[in-house]
């Protein structure tokens, strides 16, 4: 089917998923894939093809089957194809769909409006009573379903690249010459730290165990800001959201915006360098507090939440001394108060666990710990998934365990006697749905054995 890509790109086009998808962390698969196989992707992914929608969905999907088939290629090239992957990669996300989906929401606005003009003179000929549009009517010119196609396509091809990147921002468990794969919807935050060294004392990997090649490749062709682009809501949406036919292409928005999002917050746990300091991460921060409003989807904010749970992380781990404002803060609290989601809920309480350690470390920063405080031990006490709740008695411990301004805190907020109130009421629902909760089990288990050592060591300070 691949060979066809130059006469019938549709079929190409078949081939290239269908070949993803059954050579992802398939070794079976891996072993009937022949040299010759080898080389027509290789050609495929570095020819040039044109600039097209479908041309540059080919060439992603193209770049993901070579993602999953990296072990196979001699030690010698694996650097060249890394680079190649990137780079089409970086392309793919680099297209300006905004643009397009600008002009497609004004193409559909004036679809609109000769339509309403068209069901107008019906109803005329009428006793008056409106009438639903005929099929022809409904049906969009051909320049405008060309243009709702290409935006489509260009959606499929930025939602295929970052997934493809999400996989590449994941920590090598076996060596520097492997990559290794996830599925997109994983949604593990934990990177083990690596020493590997070389003789000289050089690391072997980033401090968070990228591989080297990796990272530089990503860095090179500035991804991580390329992605951060692709959570931008265009301004066309409004406007495409009045059309039947526009609404198709929000949703493919949405899944792309939700793909960044996983992508972002899988690079926030490995990369440093350009837009990784200090300032980038405050940049990136209230970018992402901004995207709160944009949608009310629940995997979105969920998606959002992971991407802050991570930043917030990040932030704590390079010292960041104020990483959001009290008015971040407060939107972020509330959301967690107020989301049906048990796992937004667990990613706002993550995030102010973050922070909090933070700003534990800072003077001046009673405010801030006092809304922190406050925020968790409501979740402590009213939240009804029990895992959420051991999340909070986790983050409590953590922020505050030590220090005079923590103590001074703590002892405005009546967390002590607080606490005391809620033990026995969240020993009680553990001895009741333990046998519920499934991988919850080891954080509410280990909430539940600290919980008594944190009351009994906060009384005797």
């Amino acid at each position: 089917c691949l060979r066809q890509w130059d006469r019938n790109l549709p079929l190409a086009m078949a081939g290239a998923q269908c070949l993803q998808t059954v050579t992802e962390d398939n070794a079976e698969v891996l072993q009937q894939i022949s040299a010759d196989s080898l080389k027509l992707l290789e050609g495929l992914l570095m020819g040039e093809g044109g600039e097209s929608a479908d041309n540059t969905l080919l060439r992603t999907t193209v770049a993901g089957c070579i993602f999953n088939l990296k072990s196979l290629l001699r030690a010698g090239s694996q650097s060249e194809a890394l680079q190649a992957v990137v780079r089409v990669l970086a392309r793919t996300l680099e297209h300006n769909v905004a643009t397009a989906m600008t002009r497609l929401a004004g193409m559909l606005g004036t679809q609109q409006i000769n339509n309403n003009g068209a069901a107008g003179q019906m109803n005329g000929e009428t006793d008056g009573h409106g009438r639903p549009l005929t099929p022809e009517l409904q049906q969009l010119p051909q320049e405008t379903r060309a243009l709702q196609d290409e935006v489509m396509t260009l959606l499929s091809a930025q939602q295929a690249a970052l997934e493809i990147v999400a996989n590449m921002c994941l920590p090598d468990d076996d060596s520097d010459e492997e990559w290794e794969d996830m599925d997109s919807s994983d949604t593990s935050d934990e990177v083990t730290m690596c020493d590997v060294t070389e003789e000289g004392g050089a690391p072997l990997m980033t401090p968070l165990c990228l591989s080297a090649e990796t990272h530089t490749a990503l860095i090179s062709h500035n991804l991580p800001k390329k992605v951060l682009e692709r959570t931008v809501v265009p301004e066309a949406c409004d406007s495409l959201a009045l059309s039947t036919h526009g609404q198709p292409v929000l949703k493919r928005l949405l899944t792309v915006q939700r793909r960044a999002l996983l992508c972002l917050r899988n690079m926030l746990a490995v990369l440093d360098g350009e837009g990784m300091d200090t300032a980038g991460l405050v940049e990136v921060g209230n970018h992402l507090m901004a995207l709160f409003g944009a949608s009310g989807d629940q995997e979105f904010q969920e998606a959002v939440t992971g991407a802050i749970r991570s930043l917030l992380q990040r932030m704590a781990a390079v010292q960041v001394t104020q990483p959001l404002s009290r008015e971040q803060l407060c939107v972020l609290c509330d959301l967690g108060r107020q989301s049906p989601c048990p796992s937004v809920r667990a990613n706002v309480v993550n995030a102010a666990g973050s922070m909090g350690s933070v700003l534990a470390k800072q003077p001046e920063s009673v405010e801030k710990l006092t809304l922190i405080g406050t925020f968790l031990t409501e979740v402590c006490s009213k939240d009804t998934v029990l895992w959420v709740v051991a999340e909070a008695l986790d983050a409590i411990f953590d922020v505050f365990g030590d220090g005079q301004q923590v103590d001074t805190v703590a002892a405005s907020i009546g967390l002590v006697a607080k606490l005391r109130q809620i033990s026995p009421v969240f020993k009680s629902r553990v001895h009741k749905e333990r046998r519920s909760l499934g991988e919850h089990f080891p954080v509410v288990d280990n909430a539940r054995v600290n919980l008594n050592r944190f009351i009994r060591y906060k009384e005797g300070c």
